[in-house]
C-alpha cells in the first residue's frame, strides 16, 4: 500500500482491511490444508484410519479436543506391556 492511501484511512478503515486480508490468509491456510489431506488419504494404507484436515495440520482457531480422561494406574500397566510386547517383536 502506497503511504499516501494509508495516511488517508481512518483507524475503522484501516481495521477492516485488516481484518480482511486475516480472513483471507485464514481462509488460504485451510484450503491448503484440505488438499494436502485428500492427498495424505489417497496414499494412505487402507488399514489406516482416514485423517481429517483438524487431525492433519491444526491451525489457529480450531475448536480445541476435548481433554482426555486420566489414565487409571491398570491402563498405565497395560500401555508398558503392550510397548514391551512390541519391543520384543521387534528386537527379536
Amino acid at each position: 500500500m502506497h503511504p499516501a492511501i494509508f495516511w488517508q484511512l481512518t483507524l475503522a478503515e484501516f481495521d477492516r482491511m485488516c481484518r480482511g486480508y486475516h480472513r483471507r490468509q485464514t481462509e488460504g491456510w485451510r484450503r491448503t490444508r484440505l488438499l494436502a489431506t485428500v492427498l495424505v488419504n489417497l496414499h494412505r494404507d487402507a488399514k489406516t484410519p482416514a485423517l481429517s484436515p483438524e487431525e492433519l495440520l491444526p491451525l489457529p482457531g480450531d475448536t480445541l479436543p476435548e481433554a482426555a480422561p486420566d489414565l487409571t494406574p491398570e491402563d498405565v500397566e497395560a500401555l508398558w506391556a503392550l510397548l514391551d510386547e512390541r519391543d520384543a517383536a521387534i528386537l527379536t
